[in-house]
């Protein structure tokens, strides 16, 4: 009887642990370096940007966290919302389509709990942040992980 319930403890204990519970988005948060420069962050995670939807217009350090558990990537580009940039089949924005000066900034490769830093120096309009990343025909920002935003 003993091994019995020994047995059932750890399968209960191995279920629970491999069960999946959605967790909240992070929170964006804007704030002012030592240097008087604002910062501002945003978390990627499974399929979805987290922050804030205005920043002030100028100088502008972002960083990026991915709170997911896959690689994701960060980018940005100057337009109205996802579906009037230029789109491959997969729903990947096509980079080459973009002029140079729509192609704000990217960073590739961010791992699951990393984070990385850009400088931008962002112009009033309208912006849009995406993960680029296409595993075969399904791109991450066609399954959500863009967000839309405006600089003023």
């Amino acid at each position: 009887m003993q091994k019995k319930i020994s047995l059932i403890t750890i399968v209960f204990i191995g279920l629970a642990a491999c069960s999946s519970t959605a967790q909240p988005a992070a929170k964006a948060t804007t704030t002012q370096s030592s240097a008087g420069s604002p910062q501002t962050s945003f978390s990627l995670s499974e399929w979805a940007i987290a922050g804030s939807k205005t920043v002030k217009a100028g100088s502008l350090s972002i960083n990026v966290t991915n709170d997911g558990k896959f690689k994701h990537s960060f980018h940005i580009a100057r337009g109205n919302s996802y579906k009037t940039l230029p789109l491959d089949a997969a729903g990947a924005v096509d980079e080459g389509q973009l002029s140079a000066a729509d192609k704000i900034a990217s960073v590739d490769g961010i791992g699951a709990g990393e984070s990385k830093t850009l400088d931008v120096n962002l112009s009033t309009g309208h912006y849009v942040l995406y993960c680029n990343i296409s595993i075969g025909s399904v791109s991450h920002a066609s399954k959500g992980q863009v967000l839309e935003i405006s600089v003023g």
